[in-house]
């Protein structure tokens, strides 16, 4: 379908008398007509003004009609082709389907007659499967033999699931530990924003007395500043703790994830033992098919040799002077493996949280590390005592810038002086 231009102001008027605008062109004819009757004296005077005007606003209002109007019956008549058209399109599309469904009916009839011809094969393969059922039932009986095994095996598995489970609870331990420690960081830092404060507090007041005291304001940011950068480590040893419990976190995730194996584990024994009893039947069943062709006798007693190898097979390496690898003991080796693995984590994590194992002091890299952690405590306890001797000492130098007269503490003098230096050369071996 063709689009109408838009009507713009230049199709009605141009702006010019002798305009091809809709209202120039209506409006010449009718100054033509107008004229002729006033040239004729059919039109006398003011009847001609009022004759114009009345012209004028009525071909004014022709015009803007006709414009509105134009294209409406050329758009009609192309809406009722479409429509035509659509009618027709559906009218062959009904025929086709028309068509096509008569075209389907002989399918129908040949599909039907297939089935009729497929219901013996069907009844065969119902009898086929009636066959597979009593296959099926006579593999159950005789898996239903294992199970004992099975029942060993999984009791096993289920220990180990227990130790599994204790290696969790040593985890969530070494959580609760770490937690503990990052409280202790926080209220270490919490006591060093209270130094910082309390020092802040001091540098007001010594700023408000003498200019003497400048000196001891540097040296009170200075020891601010170191405060901050002990923050700053604290902080990061905060974040390391953190970072140890996420592990911890993980390390128990792992060991979930560990558990789940050996669950799945579990299944796959017990489908390569059902594997095994279907491998082990079929040896029979052919080995007394070949004695059966011999003599009956001879089929007895093969068969009788054969199950007895296949069940000492479970639990010997070596049958009637054969060397054979028997199931149970490829998988209680197996186990016993996993056994000691599991119970050497177990140390390992117990190390992470005691001081002893099995009557042992523990040693090695975690012991080292957990002389590192008594080492760091200390040093925490000793510099938080440092700091408060400073502060209180510094307090007093800036007392006494003020206040020659102000008597020393007692805990300042030469003698308590003394025993501090003494107690401080004893701790880093230093004779006093």
């Amino acid at each position: 379908m063709a689009i109408t231009a838009p009507i713009t102001i230049k199709d009605l008027v141009s702006g010019a008398s002798e305009g091809a605008g809709v209202f120039d062109k209506l409006m010449s004819s009718i100054q033509l007509r107008l004229d002729d009757e006033y040239g004729n004296q059919r039109i006398k005077g003011t009847d001609y003004s009022k004759v114009y005007l009345g012209s004028l606003e009525a071909t004014l209002q022709q015009a803007i009609t006709f414009l509105l109007t134009k294209d409406k019956a050329a758009n009609d008549a192309l809406l009722i082709e479409s429509q035509i058209a659509l009618t027709e399109a559906q009218k062959l599309k009904v025929d086709a389907e028309i068509t096509l469904v008569g075209l389907q009916a002989p399918k129908i009839e040949a599909e039907t007659a297939l089935l009729l011809l497929q219901g013996p094969k069907i009844e065969a393969e119902i009898r086929a499967i009636d066959a597979n059922i009593l296959k099926t039932t006579a593999e159950i009986t005789n898996i239903n033999e294992t199970n004992n095994l099975l029942i060993k095996q999984q009791t096993k598995l289920d220990k180990d699931i227990e130790l599994i489970s204790q290696e969790i609870l040593v985890k969530q331990q070494n959580i609760v530990k770490g937690v503990s420690e990052i409280a202790v960081l926080d209220s270490q830092k919490i006591k060093i924003d209270s130094e910082i404060a309390a020092i802040a507090l001091n540098n007001i007041k010594t700023t408000a007395e003498t200019a003497n005291v400048n000196e001891n304001t540097t040296l009170l940011v200075s020891q601010q500043t170191k405060i901050a950068k002990d923050i700053t480590l604290i902080t990061q040893e905060i974040l390391n703790k953190k970072q140890q419990v996420i592990q911890s976190t993980a390390e128990i995730t792992h060991l979930a994830q560990q558990g789940n194996k050996v669950i799945a584990e579990t299944g796959l024994i017990e489908q390569k033992e059902i594997n095994t009893v279907t491998e082990e039947q079929l040896l029979v069943l052919q080995k007394g098919k070949v004695s059966a062709e011999t003599s009956k006798i001879g089929q007895d007693e093969d068969t009788s040799l054969a199950q007895e190898i296949t069940e000492l097979a479970k639990t010997q390496d070596i049958v009637k002077s054969v060397a054979v690898k028997g199931l149970t003991g490829n998988q209680n080796s197996k186990i016993q493996g996993e056994t000691s693995l599991l119970v050497q984590k177990l140390k390992t994590e117990q190390a992470q949280i005691l001081d002893t194992i099995d009557g042992n002091t523990v040693t090695g890299a975690i012991g080292k590390q957990k002389e590192v952690h008594t080492a760091q405590v200390d040093g925490f306890k000793r510099d938080a005592e440092q700091k408060v001797a400073k502060i209180l000492s510094d307090s007093f130098a800036v007392i006494r810038s003020t206040d020659k007269g102000a008597s020393i503490p007692t805990s300042l003098d030469a003698v308590s002086t003394n025993a501090v230096i003494d107690k401080a050369k004893a701790g880093i071996g230093v004779d006093p």
